[in-house]
């Protein structure tokens, strides 16, 4: 090799290729070293150097470096670097390259960029970039150099960080070199502690130095991205960086990552580590967050010392509490917080962290981490967990369902993006748990399996039966019996005393309410078991032994002559009756001689409904009304006139029984016997059978004849007693004649619920608190309770400010939710309805042909509430800011807007205005039902005028095109400036907001406005009572004004739009605070300032405003307004 050579300056690309050579450009051109550079370098020794940089530039992967440039604006590669690769290449660089300077904070961008835009190097024949790969790479190594530039700021000594870092840990040097000391000295070279712990080790000297030189070298390792903190975790800053809300651009540099985070991603809210959120750092730790300081910077020069929480994933004195050895390890100041333990041995020795973390249920429910960790993959659950499973969205025990959080609640992804939240669990901890929210479905909305009900059935029926044994439950003797209850029983002495210890319980309340007495005939079919044991230990219940079974009709009969009672009860004894089961028999069959059976709700042990009676058709199949549905939806206070009832549980006067001659015995060994009975009884007697939704009965149901055997064992004894049933009746079902499918969903409806039950379909759970429009809807639904008319809601969007409607008796169907969407809930549930209440003419037009089906398949009643009128609001926007003038469109546009698929069989309007409207397209009946304001239940305080300084605006605002919207536009970019002489004063927001609203809003206006987010009732009386004037500055909306009520309601007098004051009928009082909406805002700005600034005005118009409006509620009216539009006569 030549002398020339050795030297380093090839003078053309025809020489051969060094060992040096092969190494830099490896490095330069690809961002890592050669795989086998013994083997290549033998190859290449004797090649020309330009023949070498030509198979590099046509390589797959160095045309694979700059699509990714160009495609995703990254440079791939260069992470498996050393900081010597690195610096040699440096070198070589220098050495062709005339006016390049060697750097300690080099990276793999820099030298790459400095290759390709060489024409020295060019000119030996090294690899050039296409020209977007180029713009790419240019913009990656300035953003590596403002990462840079930026870290020299960050780069300065703290000597109270020093100190309280634990000593083995400093700044360190050789031997005999006391750094503190060193310091204390004031040196000038910079030194960075707090914020870059982690690497200092790679940058020790060996042998003596200087302090200035150690710093130095310190200094240029942390800018050349090889120091960084111990808590921090490189994938999830790159991950949280690229989430929208951060409103950064592009990615980290390459390696840079730290820097980038220190200079951008701290302020941004990005975080460094899973556990460390900004949200939660300051939600957690009561600060002074004034001018927004970046939140880990805090933390590591202040936050620490003081033992701040940065994740309500980690809790510090739970951690402490389960890990002992890791206070004794802090103590010594090996570590300096309990985070810091957890972070740097904690997670992966799978230490407990944090109290919401179950490690068994964890590996359980995921086999795949137990495998990794067995794998040796993942340390640890713990650490799983933290830095993947949270993310991943796997629940950490079994309370919490972060599944149904996110279905439930789907705008928390958005608020978690926003927030810098990564895990739906720390969005519960942080948020969703002080708003209330549910994060697994009611335990009491599961479905329980039937054996599962059954065995708790059973196993009560054990315990009832030890207890009678131990003389804990009694039957009091009776002497002179009104009620006898007559029991067959064969076996199942268990049953029979759960059976015998609730009656004891309705003997009692049957005794102390009426005076009556009960006795208990037990017909024994030859038990063998228990039994004879168990009614031995109650020697007032009268016992039958039979010597052979009887049938259950021969065996009702036998106890009927043994009885002294004036009303029997016929029982199976599978059954738990309720305390007041006795009382609620006398209470119908003593009050309505019509009645000639009575039966019981029957339900079964998983708490579902078997039926509230029955009917039959001509074919002689028996259909349970409700089978399966949840009894608490079932109002309680009805009389059911049915076909029949359950045999397990029906009441007859004794008079009536004999004229019946009794059970048709003919119906041996069961089966149909019951179905009999309530046939003849209407027949023969003309009584009819009702059953009391109130008289609740458990049955365990088939216990009876087929313990042990499935319930199809008995099918033909069924199938030959419906048979007999048919041909003993056969005139009546002669005369039958099969139900259409509309009249067999209204008799099962009518049974369940009455002629009326109501599915109001509207876009959020009706509250007041929400607004004017979910406020009405609320005092509709009040009405329909107020009437005892069921009612489910199917809400279509979810919202923030709420989640569960106030009366727990009626189901809420959100339609975001699998299965649960509107087509899913009308096709599963139509036929159990009569009225469809549709709220908004754009709800009835997505979803008409659903409706119609419904409407045809059921019979279901439509009615469509208009609410506020879209178009009729579009057109008012038009007028005021084009000044277009409607004319004849007004009509053709709204009759576009009603107009659909399906006939409506009412409409109803929000005021006269709509429904003259309406009516005057002629497209059927219309009810105007108005809105009702919120009475307030919280007395007013009682404060002067000057006590009250707020001026408030009440309203939410859930898009850019709401009304309320535009409202607040007006008023604070029109209104706001002209009120020169209430400097100070801002302006109160009290409603709902869209977040990214509410964050526009505070940008914008921030020193205008003070939001307070939707208020409850006592909240909003308080609010009130601190109120001077409130601002009603509607330009278009098709709302009634109900705030305007309210506010006047509540002693406080209201500055209003001229728009408003039509709205309200008061438009021809001059006395009125009106401002004109064609002014530019200058009278209704002179009202505010008047009301606000003069207490004789202000009481003036208070008293005005109290005199014209109608402030009580008419609630009489809109209970007949809602008849009207159910079509119920008034």
């Amino acid at each position: 090799m030549s002398d020339e050579r050795r030297a380093g300056t090839p003078a053309s690309g025809d020489h051969g290729v060094d060992l040096s050579d092969l190494a830099a450009v490896f490095v330069v051109f690809l961002g890592r070293a050669p795989d086998d550079p013994v083997t290549q370098i033998a190859y290449w020794e004797t090649r020309p150097f330009a023949e070498f940089c030509a198979v590099i530039g046509a390589s797959a992967e160095f045309g694979n470096i700059q699509n990714v440039l160009v495609d995703e604006g990254t440079l791939k590669g260069g992470t498996t670097l050393s900081r010597s690769d690195l610096r040699d290449a440096d070198l070589w660089l220098a050495r062709h390259l005339p006016h390049h300077q060697p750097s300690p904070k080099v990276g793999w961008a820099e030298l790459l960029l400095a290759a390709v835009t060489s024409p020295d190097l060019q000119g030996l024949g090294t690899p050039s970039f296409a020209p977007e790969a180029l713009v790419a790479l240019k913009r990656i190594v300035d953003t590596r150099r403002d990462a840079q530039a930026t870290g020299l700021d960050l780069v300065s000594f703290d000597t109270d960080a020093f100190v309280h870092e634990p000593s083995n840990r400093r700044f360190c040097g050789p031997e005999g070199v006391d750094f503190e000391a060193l310091i204390g000295r004031n040196t000038p070279v910079p030194v960075m502690l707090p914020l870059f712990s982690e690497g200092l080790a790679a940058v020790r000297r060996a042998g003596p130095f200087t302090l200035g030189e150690w710093l130095e070298d310190t200094q240029d390792a942390a800018l050349a991205g090889l120091l960084t903190h111990w808590l921090w975790n490189e994938p999830t800053y790159c991950q949280n960086r690229s989430v929208e809300d951060r409103g950064l651009d592009g990615t980290a540099p390459d390696g840079l990552a730290y820097l980038d985070f220190l200079r951008l991603g701290d302020a941004a809210g990005a975080s460094p580590h899973p556990l460390f959120c900004h949200h939660a750092y300051r939600t957690l730790n009561s600060g002074d967050w004034s001018g927004n300081p970046p939140a880990f910077r805090h933390f590591v020069e202040a936050g620490q010392v003081a033992g701040w929480r940065t994740s309500v994933l980690f809790d510090p004195d739970y951690y402490l509490s389960q890990n002992p050895r890791a206070a004794l390890e802090i103590a010594s100041g090996q570590f300096a917080s309990p985070l810091e333990h957890c972070v740097r041995i904690g997670l992966a020795a799978g230490n407990a962290f944090c109290p919401d973390f179950d490690r068994h249920y964890y590996l359980n429910t995921h086999p795949d981490v137990g495998q990794a960790i067995a794998e040796g993959r993942v340390p640890s659950a713990e650490w799983h967990y933290v830095f993947e499973g949270a993310r991943e969205g796997r629940p950490p025990n079994p309370f919490f369902n972060p599944w149904y959080y996110l279905q439930r609640y789907p705008f928390v992804a958005q608020e978690m993006a926003r927030l810098g939240i990564a895990s739906s669990l720390e969005h519960f901890l942080l948020v969703g748990q002080a708003r209330g929210w549910s994060v697994n479905p009611p335990l009491a909305e599961r479905t329980v399996a039937p054996d599962d009900g059954r065995a708790l059935f059973e196993k009560r029926g054990r315990r009832a039966y030890g207890e009678i044994i131990d003389g804990e439950i009694t039957i009091p003797p009776a002497v002179a019996p009104r009620l006898s209850v007559i029991v067959p029983v064969f076996n199942q002495a268990d049953l029979t005393a759960g059976f015998l210890k609730s009656a004891a319980f309705a003997i009692e309340i049957l005794r102390s309410r009426r005076g009556i007495e009960t006795e208990i005939i037990v017909i024994d079919n030859g038990s063998r078991d228990h039994t004879v044991t168990l009614l031995a230990a109650l020697p007032s219940v009268r016992v039958e032994q039979l010597s052979a079974p009887f049938s259950f009709p021969a065996a009702v009969n036998s106890g009927a002559a043994l009885a002294r009672g004036d009303v029997f009860l016929v029982v199976n004894n599978d059954i738990e009756v309720q305390p007041d089961a006795f009382d609620r028999v006398f209470g119908v069959l003593d009050g309505d001689a019509s009645v000639g059976v009575l039966g019981a709700k029957i339900i079964l042990p998983n708490d579902t409904l078997q039926e509230v009676g029955a009917s039959i058709d001509r074919l002689g199949n028996t259909e349970g009304f409700g089978r399966g549905m949840d009894v608490f939806r079932l109002r309680s206070n009805r009389r059911i006139e049915v076909d029949y009832a359950s045999g397990c549980f029906i009441a007859f006067r004794r008079s009536d029984f004999e004229a019946l001659s009794g059970f048709e015995g003919s119906f041996a060994p069961g089966y149909y016997e019951d179905v009999d009975f309530a046939l003849r009884m209407k027949r023969d007697l003309g009584k009819v059978t009702v059953v009391d939704a109130g008289l609740a009965v458990m049955h365990y149901e088939n216990a009876s004849f087929a313990k042990g055997r499935p319930a199809s064992a008995n099918m033909t004894g069924a199938l030959r007693n419906r048979r007999h049933l048919k041909s003993a009746h056969a005139a009546r079902f002669r005369a039958m004649q099969p139900p259409s499918p509309p009249e067999r969903a209204a008799r099962s409806r009518d049974a369940l619920f009455g002629p009326f039950r109501v599915l109001m379909i509207t876009d959020s759970i009706p509250a007041a608190r929400l607004g004017s429009g979910p406020g009405r809807q609320e005092a509709i639904l009040d009405r329909l309770a107020e009437m005892d008319i069921a009612f489910d809601i199917l809400a279509l969007k979810p919202d923030v400010g709420i989640d569960h409607y106030k009366d727990p008796r009626a189901e809420v169907f959100r339609a975001w939710m699998p299965g649960q969407s509107f087509d899913e809930t009308l096709h599963r549930h139509a036929a159990g309805y009569s009225h469809l209440w549709i709220c908004g003419a754009s709800t009835l037009s997505a979803h008409a042909v659903t409706v119609a089906w419904a409407r045809i398949s059921f019979g279901l009643k439509v009615i469509c509430d208009v609410g506020a009128l879209s178009s009729l609001e579009a057109i008012e926007r038009l007028r005021l800011d084009k000044g277009v003038e409607p004319g004849h469109r007004l009509l053709s546009t709204l009759d576009d807007e009603l107009t659909h698929a399906t006939d409506v069989d009412h409409w109803v309007a929000v005021d006269h205005q709509d429904r003259a409207l309406i009516e005057q397209i002629g497209l059927g009946p219309v009810v105007e039902i108005g809105h009702s304001p919120r009475v307030l239940g919280t007395a007013i305080p009682d404060r002067s005028f000057t006590d009250r300084n707020r001026i408030l605006f009440v309203g939410g605002v859930h898009d850019f095109s709401s009304p309320s919207h535009d409202a607040l536009e007006w008023v604070l970019r029109d209104i706001w400036p002209r009120l020169g002489d209430l400097d100070g004063v801002r302006l109160t927001l009290a409603g709902q907001w869209n977040d990214g609203l509410s964050d526009d809003f505070r940008q914008r206006f921030g020193d205008r406005i003070e939001m307070l987010g939707a208020l409850d009732d006592v909240q909003l009386v308080e609010v009130l009572g601190q109120t001077r004037v409130v601002l009603a500055p509607d330009r278009f909306s098709r709302h009634y004004p109900a705030g305007v009520v309210e506010a006047v309601r509540a002693g406080v007098p209201t500055v209003m739009t001229d728009h408003v004051a039509v709205r309200l009928g008061l438009a021809t009082n001059p006395a009125i605070a009106v401002g004109q909406r064609d002014d530019g805002g200058q009278s209704f700005a002179e009202w505010v300032a008047r009301l606000y600034s003069d207490k004789k005005a202000w009481r003036a118009q208070l008293k005005e405003q109290q005199s014209s409006l109608e402030l009580s509620p008419d609630e009489g009216g809109l209970i007949d307004q809602v008849k009207a539009a159910l079509g119920i006569e008034t």
